[in-house]
């Protein structure tokens, strides 16, 4: 099992100036869940807003999420990419191609290392749908620190990577991840 929790946002005050502002949180992981992960919409109250959502995700042999997160881990080494560069819609067609392509070179595969197995939390204006700022938490990064990510602050990064706030979350994988790494 993989658990997914979003417990706290806080925002800086450059983002706070808006009344009323209703947010939530998208979790992108590893696209391991049929069903979209979305914390309900919350208030913010002088620059912070309380989630206690948490979500979690059964991994067995051959099912979606253990898939998904065998593909993120099998790659052998990283290439050091921007990641905001590679994200969303490229990322995602490149991973895709990957998947169905029984002839793809071993360095294109590299272009999905560790990226792909970064559990992205992207903070969203609940009126809008439009992205405020995100974190993420590295799937391999946890796996090598030998450590869940437990009710961790993450920096929050808005498009020009200027850090606005901190979200707390856990991602409790590492069982999980271990197994899939050993099959």
């Amino acid at each position: 099992q993989i658990v997914l929790s979003v417990q706290q946002l806080i925002l800086g005050p450059a983002l706070t100036t808006k009344t009323d502002l209703s947010v939530y949180v998208q979790i992108e992981a590893l696209q391991m869940s049929e069903v979209p992960l979305e914390t309900p919409n919350v208030i913010m109250k002088a620059g912070t807003a309380s989630f206690e959502y948490s979500r979690t995700i059964d991994l067995a042999p051959g099912n979606r999420a253990w898939n998904a997160v065998a593909l993120a881990l099998s790659t052998k080494e990283e290439v050091p990419l921007r990641r905001r560069a590679i994200r969303r819609n490229s990322a995602q067609s490149l991973r895709s191609s990957l998947r169905n392509s029984a002839h793809c070179s071993e360095s294109a595969r590299l272009l999905v290392s560790q990226e792909d197995s970064d559990v992205y939390f992207t903070v969203r204006d609940a009126a809008t749908k439009a992205s405020i700022c995100e974190a993420f938490v590295n799937l391999e990064s946890l796996l090598a620190s030998g450590k869940d990510e437990v009710s961790s602050q993450r920096p929050l990064k808005d498009a020009a990577d200027s850090v606005v706030g901190r979200l707390t979350v856990t991602v409790a994988a590492l069982d999980a991840l271990r197994k899939v790494k050993a099959a």
